[in-house]
């Protein structure tokens, strides 16, 4: 068994079209670079459409405007509570009326 068995073990050591293939299969199936993947990925840098940035600007300055009003609410509660005008906590916490 001494020779043949090397020579057997050297041919199976050897590529074959097959392994080839499979090796090439298993690196495209792992690579994330793959078609798809690379679809997916441009997918998420596409610019919104008109109208989506329309609709997500509204929202945020609806967002926005709430937490103003309550911003606006906790103040006008301090100023009641020290009994001091309005303007006055504005001033004490660097608001600006016109902020």
């Amino acid at each position: 068994q001494g020779s043949s068995g090397r020579a057997t073990q050297r041919q199976n050591n050897l590529p074959t079209k097959h392994n080839h293939q499979s090796r090439k299969s298993n690196r495209l199936a792992t690579n994330p670079n793959t078609r798809s993947h690379l679809q997916a990925k441009r997918g998420a840098f596409r610019s919104p459409t008109p109208s989506q940035t329309v609709r997500d600007h509204i929202r945020l300055l609806h967002d926005y405007n709430e937490i103003r009003d309550i911003g606006q609410g906790l103040l006008g509660l301090i100023a009641e509570k020290r009994g001091v005008r309005y303007k006055d906590v504005l001033e004490e916490f660097g608001v600006d009326a016109d902020d």
